[in-house]
């Protein structure tokens, strides 16, 4: 995998309830889906409330399960799993059942996200080693189509309203942010640092994009406004901080860091880079955070 994700991965068998946090959780508290490997060598999938209470084992599986994305309305879960020997995309209910394959390809398929009426599902297709795209396919993995063809892109999502498509490419010569148009036309860069910027997501309301660069020495967490302009380093860390997503009301971005020197939490600020906290940690590897939209 790239950046600083984790995956190993192969099949899916059941659900595990794992204990909570203790008293004091808050109902109305977003859900987050994220991997983690807690509870083995093997990154499983899990969700708990952004509260940091409710914490729930959706995966089971002898190798790893990765790259959560819930859906808009918070009823769906797609993923990547290789419980048939090839890293593939799946999806399953947000309690974890009815997981089922979606993507038959030749290569590998990752990074998977949905549309925001979760009729598609974009992703990164891997045709051979080193050369990956941006593909889109119906919810039911139908019609797989490819929206770029340089070979280098990866890390697609859509914007709120459905009608653009952003992701970080190196056809530049480093990896950068562009946008396209849904049906791949128009495609637009939008920084041009020559450093590396990687899995943007947009904004609740698509003003915004946000990011994780190395431009500043480590990987931290940057904003822009969704024409590439007013980049901002939110987070201003000594640590290796990467994987945004905006909370469902647009107020806090979750993310993955290691502050904690020998592991990977969850932690989250406000859009403007404020009132940082921890969100979990359990003492092994938690990552790749996911909300509900945009």
């Amino acid at each position: 995998m790239k950046g600083i994700h984790w995956i190993g991965l192969v099949s899916v068998l059941g659900v595990v309830g794992c204990g909570g946090s203790g008293g004091g959780a808050n109902d109305n508290a977003p859900l987050v889906v994220f991997e983690s490997t807690r509870d083995s060598a093997q990154s499983q999938i899990y969700s708990i409330k952004a509260d940091g209470h409710g914490l729930k084992r959706l995966t089971n599986t002898p190798l790893a399960n990765a790259l959560p994305r819930l859906d808009r309305q918070g009823d769906k879960i797609v993923f990547v799993s290789s419980r048939d020997n090839t890293d593939e995309i799946y999806i399953m209910n947000v309690d974890g059942s009815d997981q089922t394959r979606l993507t038959h390809l030749t290569g590998q398929s990752y990074f998977p996200s949905f549309s925001p009426d979760a009729s598609h599902i974009v992703f990164d297709y891997i045709a051979a080693p080193g050369v990956d795209d941006v593909y889109t396919m119906n919810a039911d993995g139908s019609n797989p189509t490819p929206l770029t063809s340089d070979g280098k892109s990866i890390g697609p999502r859509y914007s709120p309203d459905g009608t653009h498509i952003v992701f970080s490419t190196t056809r530049s010569g480093h990896s950068e942010i562009w946008t396209m148009n849904a049906d791949g036309s128009n495609q637009t860069q939008l920084t041009h640092d020559n450093d590396s910027a990687f899995y943007p997501v947009y904004s609740i309301d698509g003003t915004k994009i946000f990011f994780e660069s190395s431009r500043d020495g480590t990987l931290n967490i940057f904003s822009m406004n969704s024409d590439g302009t007013s980049e901002t380093n939110l987070t201003h860390s000594s640590f290796q901080e990467g994987s945004p997503c905006p909370s469902p009301d647009g107020k806090s971005i979750i993310f993955n860091s290691s502050e904690s020197s020998s592991t990977i939490g969850l932690y989250m600020i406000s859009v403007d880079g404020s009132n940082r906290k921890k969100i979990y940690e359990s003492g092994a590897v938690e990552s790749d955070p996911s909300f509900a939209g945009p």
